[in-house]
């Protein structure tokens, strides 16, 4: 994501095509995340063109099959909207629980550097999500009988642009994908060889455990994809918050100050993750506010009930 590239610590620009780590990482997000904002406006505004403008847009979009789209709520788009508004914020609670997002912040240069991280992160994702929510109503209006809704993307795009721009714009896809991949991939590497004491122990083998842990991490991924078909939404959905309720309820207690006891560290992890696995087992609960919030909540119920204060 774009506000990971502010984090940077700085060697040369030349020095670019043959770094590695976080400043690799840094850099990729940064193209990524042009390319997947360019992607984003670029899209919906030409759906929106393709039927004459906004205001035929709007038009279409409140007398597009609402038997399937709109009449769980009377119809109105005004509270989907809403729904669609809190559904987002309460997936945003994972976030103060991932690795690769927490480095970021752990690199921040200074007070500045925070703030303007937070306003271009923030810009970044109101016109993203926005756009992309135009992209769903203009796959709906233009698309009726597309049956998996996970595709409109795709199809919308190969509608709408020829194939020369439409391999460009499918790069945005893959710029999201790798945005977050790279990132996990590194924190889960440098974790294994740190926080297992090899860099401090043994240095001369560290890097070749964080090379090992990546590929061995990479191949069940891929497994996992191959073998243990799901929709992207739920998949995605589930990894997001397993590890961010997992993680995130000591970090923000860290991050406020509170006083936990050390015992209650690890319970907090583990039933963080649990609950979000027994969510997502469930046969009506994965992806509603449950499975989004619950799993969090828990995990900071038991680091901050009953504790001694002091």
């Amino acid at each position: 994501m774009p506000a990971k590239a502010f984090c940077w610590a700085a060697p040369s620009f030349w020095s670019i095509p043959c770094s590695g780590g976080f400043w690799a990482v840094s850099i990729t997000d940064t193209l990524q995340g042009m390319l997947m904002i360019f992607t984003a406006i670029l899209l919906p505004a030409a759906a929106v063109l393709h039927l004459g403008g906004p205001a035929q847009f709007y038009q279409a979009l409140l007398t597009t099959d609402s038997s399937n789209f709109a009449a769980p709520l009377g119809g109105n788009v005004g509270l989907i909207a809403a729904g669609t508004i809190a559904g987002s914020l309460s997936v945003g609670l994972s976030s103060l629980g991932q690795p690769h997002l927490v480095a970021r912040f752990l690199a921040l240069r200074d007070e500045r550097a925070l703030k303007q991280g937070q306003l271009i992160a923030t810009a970044w994702y109101t016109v993203v999500f926005f756009c992309m929510c135009i992209v769903g109503f203009a796959g709906k209006i233009l698309l009726p009988e597309l049956e998996n809704s996970e595709q409109v993307f795709f199809a919308l795009n190969s509608t709408l642009f020829p194939s020369v721009v439409a391999a460009v714009l499918l790069a945005a896809v893959m710029s999201a994908i790798m945005s977050t991949a790279d990132s996990m991939l590194l924190v889960t590497g440098t974790t294994v060889a740190h926080d297992l004491g090899l860099t401090r122990h043994y240095p001369q083998h560290a890097l070749l455990a964080s090379r090992l842990t990546i590929a061995v991490i990479s191949l069940l991924a891929m497994a996992v994809a191959i073998y243990l078909p799901s929709t992207i939404f739920q998949r995605v959905l589930f990894a997001w918050v397993a590890i961010g309720s997992a993680l995130g309820p000591a970090i923000v207690c860290h991050a406020l100050g509170a006083s936990i006891p050390a015992g209650r560290l690890l319970p907090a992890v583990g039933c963080g993750f649990l609950a979000a696995v027994v969510c997502y087992l469930l046969p009506n609960t994965p992806g509603d506010i449950l499975e989004r919030t619950g799993p969090f909540m828990l995990g900071l119920a038991i680091l901050l009930l009953g504790r001694p204060r002091g």
